[in-house]
Parts: structure tokens; C-alpha cells; sequence
């Protein structure tokens, strides 16, 4: 039993977040345990932490019990500086023997193929750690706060001594900076960066827009146009039951006559989730690795507190990024028929009376953006850069030119 909790620590958090994905929507009770025990890895880990801790002291109790009722049959006589020599062996054979027990067959032993077998680990101690939650709720309780009380404190105490020498630093500098006074607020967006968390930057859960579960495909075309989002969460009974994201540029692109599609609950993706208290550093990392430009930030017990977009991270960092559309006339260059450099803030309805492209598909491409520039950030999902490119089926899109992070010019490309 103790090898068995001991392995379940290494087999549960080494499960990757796309196994976890997989696991969640199966079809065995044992995988759906496993992913709400996951859930909240605080509580989890104080589990196996109490419960590995409580056999491996019976153990030890068991274990001594029958050493000194074997020794004591045992004819050892005299003694070592006073010490009776049975006394000795019996200390020797509890502290050494059952400690290289519990480390080789109850720790490293069970740990080595727990990571090399992770699920099958994960599925034969997920029950065990289910019931002992229970028993131990308490205890696991009150861990899991200390721990994370302990964390604010080491992790306040040591950074902000840090940060405020660095922001006193960048204060300094002001003067040799001049007239970019608006890199200054970018430096302290960067070194913020690791000290905000997600709860910080999210929107909250009161002013989310979000789509039922229930609703029909023309309210979901309703709710798309009326708050013009790229995505919308999915949920069922409440927000605490998210079901998934829908992209717009999926719903519109099954639309056919201007009609919305009868069914849409098959164009969902899953949902990226983010503890509340993860900094947006990690968030941002996650996002990346997981090619999502939204999450869903929960509580500590699971329930839905906000969500959380890649322009959130970002602006927290670069400042507010706008969309600059003057009522001005439409600013193009056209080198021949089939290439255009176009300003960025070019709307795409401006785009579509420049070139053969029927205004409908590129506001569908588009999703929430209306400009060319937007088009451009939302396919590529990160900071961009000079030469990046985004490739249609009808067109090519290239960054020619950048005021810092902001996109200036684009050369539009019309495929045959």
C-alpha cells in the first residue's frame, strides 16, 4: 500500500495536460476520478503526502512490534558502553532494516515504475486516494492552507525586495529614456510580469459573456453578433460547468445562405483551465503550449472565476492595443493585380472594395477583428513580427513594417 501511494504522487502529476484532456471525457469511471482529483493538485498532494506519512508510521509500529518479540527470544547476552547488546541489534534492525524497506520497495522502487507507467499507476490508486481524502479532509485541509499561506509569504517577502530595486532602477532611468517615455511603462510591465497572477489580469465572473448549452443556433448567431466576440465560453446549468469554447470563425464558417447551422455543439474546442493564483508568466507559457487565446480561471475548489485572454496577458505588459480606423479614404498601394500593401488599420469591408475577396469570408476569417492588422494578430495568436506571415486559401498576408509591437503595413498576396 505504501508503494502504491508513493508511486501515485510521480504517476498523477506526470499525466500531460493533453492526457488529461482524454481522460476527462472518457468513458471509465477510473480516468473521470483521476481528472477531478487533478483538479486541485493542492489537495491531491497533501492526500498522498497524509496518507503515505500514516501507513508508512503503522508500518514502522507493526514492523518494531514483531523485531522485539523476535529479539526477545533471541540468546544475546552482554553489553556495549552500558548498553544491553539485544537492545542494540533490536535498535539496529528497526532503524536500518526497515528503513531501507520503506526507501527501496515503498519509495524508489514503486516512484521508477510509476513513471514509466503512469496511467496504469494513476488508475490502480485513484480510489485509494479518493476514500482517504475523505477520512483525512481535515488534515488535507488545513495542508493545503498552510502550504499556501507559506508560498505568499516566501514568495512576497523575497520578490518584492527584488522588484522594488528594479522599478527604482527604471525610475532612474527616465531621464536617459526621454522623449519614449512609453518604454518605461513597458519595462514595468515586463518585470510585473512574474509578481501578477491571473486572478489580476481576468475578467471576472459577473461581466463574462458566456453561451447555454441549451440555446438554439440562431441565439448563438444572436449572442456572436450582439457582442461581436472572436470566442465564447460554452457552458451548462452554470458557469461552473464549462462544456468547452466556441470560436466565431467555426460557427460562421458553417453558415450557408446566411443561415446559422442547425447544430453547433460540435464545433466546440476544449477549454484551457488556470488556477486563479498562477502567475501570468506561467498562464502565458501555458497558452502558448496549448495554442489557446482563452482560458477559464477556477477557484481552488473548481469553481469557474473568470476567464482570461492572451491581449489580457499581453496588454498587461505592452499597454492597450487599439485598433486606430480612421473615417479617412482607404490608404493602398497596388503593385499588380494579384499583390497589395495595405495600412493595417485598413478595415477588412475597406479590404473587400479593393481586391476580389467577398467581405463575408474575410470577416469570418477575421472572427472578433475588423481590421486588417486584427486579422493578422488574431490568426497568429503572439507577439508579432516583421516577415510573419499568414497563409489563406485565397490569400497570403505578410508584416512588412512594425511601430514597435503594433503593425503598420501589410502586403496582401491574391492566390489564383
Amino acid at each position: 500500500m505504501s508503494a502504491l501511494v508513493s508511486g501515485s504522487e510521480v504517476a498523477l502529476f506526470s499525466i500531460k495536460p493533453t492526457t488529461l484532456d482524454a481522460l476527462n471525457q472518457s468513458n471509465q469511471k477510473a480516468d473521470r476520478l483521476i481528472a477531478s482529483l487533478l483538479k486541485k493538485p493542492r489537495e491531491l498532494l497533501s492526500t498522498i503526502l497524509i496518507s503515505n506519512s500514516v501507513i508508512n508510521v503503522l508500518l514502522v509500529i507493526l514492523a518494531s512490534r514483531l523485531i522485539q518479540a523476535h529479539i526477545q527470544q533471541m540468546p544475546i547476552q552482554g553489553t556495549f558502553w552500558g548498553i544491553a547488546n539485544q537492545d542494540l541489534v533490536e535498535f539496529a534492525m528497526i532503524t536500518l532494516g526497515i528503513t531501507s524497506i520503506l526507501v527501496l520497495l515503498g519509495e524508489v522502487t514503486p516512484k521508477s515504475l510509476a513513471h514509466q507507467r503512469n496511467l496504469a499507476f494513476a488508475r490502480a490508486s485513484c480510489r485509494f486516494l479518493a476514500v482517504t481524502r475523505v477520512l483525512f479532509w481535515p488534515l488535507v485541509i488545513a495542508l493545503s492552507k498552510s502550504g499556501i499561506w507559506l508560498e505568499k509569504r516566501i514568495i512576497s517577502d523575497n520578490s518584492s525586495i527584488n522588484l522594488d530595486e528594479i522599478e527604482r532602477a527604471i525610475e532612474l532611468s527616465k531621464d536617459s529614456i526621454g522623449e519614449h517615455q512609453s518604454d518605461v511603462s513597458m519595462l514595468k510591465g515586463i518585470v510585473n510580469l512574474g509578481a501578477l497572477t491571473v486572478k489580476n489580469t481576468m475578467t471576472p465572473r459577473l461581466d463574462m459573456v458566456g453561451l447555454d448549452w441549451t440555446l438554439t443556433s440562431k441565439e448563438v448567431l444572436d449572442t456572436l453578433l450582439k457582442h461581436k466576440y472572436s470566442r465564447l465560453p460554452v457552458y451548462e446549468g452554470s458557469l461552473d460547468q464549462i462544456k468547452g469554447i466556441l470560436y466565431a470563425k467555426d460557427f460562421f464558417a458553417k453558415m450557408k445562405d446566411q443561415r446559422p447551422p442547425p447544430e453547433w455543439h460540435s464545433l466546440l474546442q476544449n477549454a484551457l483551465f488556470l488556477p486563479e493564483n498562477q502567475r501570468i508568466d506561467d498562464a502565458l507559457r501555458s497558452m502558448q503550449h496549448e495554442r489557446k487565446h482563452m482560458a477559464i480561471v477556477i477557484d481552488e475548489y473548481g469553481g469557474t472565476e473568470g476567464l482570461v485572454t492572451l491581449q489580457d496577458i499581453l496588454e498587461e505588459v505592452f499597454g492597450e492595443f487599439r485598433d486606430d480606423v480612421e473615417n479617412s479614404s482607404i490608404a493602398f498601394q497596388r503593385i499588380d493585380e494579384k499583390n497589395y500593401v495595405f495600412e493595417a488599420k485598413t478595415t477588412l469591408s475597406d479590404v473587400a472594395k479593393i481586391v476580389p475577396l467577398e467581405e463575408s469570408y474575410l470577416l469570418e476569417l477575421g472572427g472578433g477583428a475588423d481590421t486588417l492588422g486584427g486579422l493578422v494578430l488574431e490568426e497568429l495568436g503572439e507577439i508579432p513580427q516583421r516577415g510573419d506571415e499568414v497563409i489563406k486559401e485565397a490569400f497570403k498576408l505578410r508584416i512588412l513594417s512594425l511601430d514597435r509591437y503594433r503593425i503598420k503595413r501589410v502586403h496582401l498576396t491574391l492566390f489564383d
